[in-house]
């Protein structure tokens, strides 16, 4: 039951993650999203949407009329893998926590509402992107669904047991490192002075920021949206993501050793800010190892996939941007069209006669409701 727990937090911590990546700050995309065929992976169908998708995700990249010159041999790896995992979760029968899902979706939309600045102006936008709420929500369903039936294929091929901890544990203790992980966030606010009245008068400041917030009945994430002062840490709440213990300075790790989940630290300098530290959770050697394994047994699973797979494409400029992973089983298409205006209609290239492009593809239909606590890509 412990390991069951242990695998089903990181796997929720993994699609969710995913999915409030992809409904990225507030504001809708200006104009209407053009769609086209552009690849066929075994008999997946590649859209526009999906790359553009995959370039918010990797690269916040919002609003690029073509996704294709943006991208990278990289972001296409990331789109190819994504599309090979679905389509071979596809044909997993794993059953789906239904309930549990919903629960999710629900406190996810919740979550998005709060950072609009009322009921009405987050309508506005549900209603003009999907044309109405619940719309929305099974779009969220449905992703969901999607990442967990991926996860659960991904865990299925490894077991974790007390042994397996244990050699863990005597592994970073050889390498003289941690295998605790923490989920940190912050509140900062530049040191102008680097004499001990300037760092003294810094840490006082960022104190004082948050028992204003606390004060307001903010909560943490809240407080780092308004008041840092880092850049680029106000749109996401000041979150840090997971950082190993070993890779904390000294002070900063003997600060959040002993918190609690939902405990700060006091006021102390890193680097040339004065910071509060905020514990969103932390990982023991258990959780830790799961995470390992978990990526290991996916890039197990997807060298196997792509070494079976089938790539065509119908766009030269995409060719040239495809991985060394896929040039293998790159088949050649009958003609491109990367010469030809991307919002043509006369651009759309089937990979077959007939073959229909339907809501089964990876991500046919693209989030646009966005919040203003975009995470940064890990």
């Amino acid at each position: 039951m412990r390991r069951r727990n242990t695998a089903t937090s990181f796997l929720y911590h993994v699609f969710f993650f995913v999915l409030l990546w992809v409904c990225v700050s507030h504001g809708a995309l200006g104009g209407t999203e053009y769609d086209r065929v552009i690849a066929k992976l075994n008999e997946e169908i590649i859209l526009v949407s999906d790359l553009r998708e995959i370039l918010r995700e990797r690269r916040g990249v919002l609003n690029t009329p073509d996704p294709i010159a943006a991208a990278d041999s990289e972001i296409v790896k990331a789109l190819l893998d994504r599309t090979l995992l679905l389509s071979a979760a596809k044909r997993s029968s794993a059953p789906v926590p239904d309930q549990e899902i919903c629960e999710q979706v629900e406190s996810m939309v919740q979550e998005a509402k709060s950072h609009y600045p009322s009921q009405s102006a987050f309508m506005k936008d549900v209603v003009e992107q999907f044309g109405s709420l619940e719309k929305f929500k099974r779009d969220l369903q449905r992703r969901a669904t999607i990442d967990y039936k991926i996860s659960r294929l991904v865990a299925s091929r490894f077991t974790i047991t007390d042994a397996d901890i244990a050699e863990y544990e005597r592994e970073c203790k050889a390498a003289g490192r941690s295998p605790e992980s923490y989920h940190l966030r912050r509140i900062g606010v530049p040191v102008d002075n680097e004499t001990s009245g300037g760092r003294r008068q810094a840490l006082a400041r960022v104190s004082a920021l948050l028992k204003s917030a606390t004060a307001q009945g903010l909560s943490f994430s809240e407080a780092a949206r308004r008041f840092t002062e880092i850049p680029g840490e106000k749109e996401i709440g000041g979150d840090l993501g997971y950082l190993p213990s070993d890779k904390l300075a000294p002070e900063l790790r003997s600060a959040v050793a002993n918190l609690s989940p939902g405990q700060v630290t006091e006021p102390l300098i890193a680097g040339n800010f004065a910071c509060i530290f905020y514990l969103e959770s932390k990982r023991g050697a258990r959780s830790s190892l799961y995470e390992k394994r978990f990526l290991e047994s996916r890039e197990a699973l997807l060298t196997d996939l792509r070494r079976k797979a089938s790539l065509t494409v119908y766009d030269s400029r995409l060719i040239r941007k495809i991985p060394t992973e896929y040039q293998h089983c790159l088949q050649q298409s009958s003609s491109t069209h990367a010469d030809k205006h991307p919002s043509s209609e006369s651009n759309v290239k089937k990979p077959q006669e007939g073959t229909p492009i339907t809501g089964e593809t990876s991500s046919a239909r693209t989030f646009r409701i966005r919040l203003p606590w975009s995470k940064k890509t890990r």
